[in-house]
């Protein structure tokens, strides 16, 4: 199934501008307290914040801060390195039933598109296609295939297949997915806004995420998508884990 990923998307948005060099991780934004205008949508953010570099604009998960900086890069940068992070096409694992997702061409995102896929809204992918993206970033940069099956044995115990490696290509450099999991570690902790991902002994570098589900007429006010998606341990991660709680209460 797809759905709308909400913050957990932002961080393949900072990624893109650290790559192309439009933004350093101490570089400033204002995030005009909470509440903006663009082309003429209101854009929140769950709390008010002033001044925030982008470290922190994905610590705390500033809406506003990680559209102007999807701004700086626009449509059509962003499109491609969606793209390259495994999203709007199949992964192309061995499994009946996978779909795209959505992510429309770049030549239809008007200005509050631009934004609102920054923050993870107007955008579907899959828990699979998540996984994977974090897996690029857990990786150092370099997308692979991901695979159900690591071998298939006979009854006998013989190996009769085993699954090799697939590289799909480098997406970004080992410097910038570095410096992205270093601040995925500062959203796991004390002050970020998942420090309840933490684990006794072991880095966690991860993302939260709330969507507003899609219904009639517009975005529901009390119908949400939560997911989480990390990786650890984060200075040389094994494992990555993509959590989505769809419609949680409490």
């Amino acid at each position: 199934d797809q759905y709308e990923p909400g913050s957990t998307l932002k961080p393949f948005i900072v990624a893109a501008a650290l790559e192309e060099g439009l933004v350093e991780g101490d570089t400033v934004f204002f995030c005009e307290n909470g509440l903006t205008e663009i082309g003429g949508w209101p854009i929140h953010d769950h709390r008010p914040h002033g001044d925030l570099s982008v470290a922190d604009v994905l610590r705390l998960s500033s809406n506003i801060c990680v559209a102007k900086i999807g701004a700086l890069a626009g449509p059509k940068l962003l499109h491609d390195y969606l793209v390259g992070f495994g999203f709007g096409h199949k992964s192309g694992v061995e499994l009946p039933g996978e779909i795209n997702g959505s992510l429309r061409p770049a030549s239809r995102w008007r200005e509050i598109n631009t934004a609102t896929i920054s923050y993870g809204q107007g955008i579907a992918v899959t828990a699979l296609q998540m996984a994977a993206g974090y897996a690029t970033l857990a990786n150092g940069g370099v997308r692979m295939r991901p695979h159900i099956v690591s071998r298939i044995v006979s009854r006998d115990g013989e190996l009769i297949e085993r699954t090799k490696p697939s590289v799909e290509g480098r997406i970004i450099s080992q410097a910038v997915a570095r410096e992205v999991t270093e601040m995925l570690e500062a959203v796991v902790g004390a002050s970020g806004t998942a420090p309840q991902a933490q684990v006794a002994g072991v880095s966690v570098a991860g993302k939260t995420g709330t969507a507003q589900k899609p219904g009639a007429g517009g975005y529901s006010n009390d119908r949400w998508l939560a997911s989480f998606v990390g990786y650890f341990p984060a200075a040389d991660p094994e494992i990555v884990i993509s959590v989505m709680i769809d419609e949680p209460t409490g």
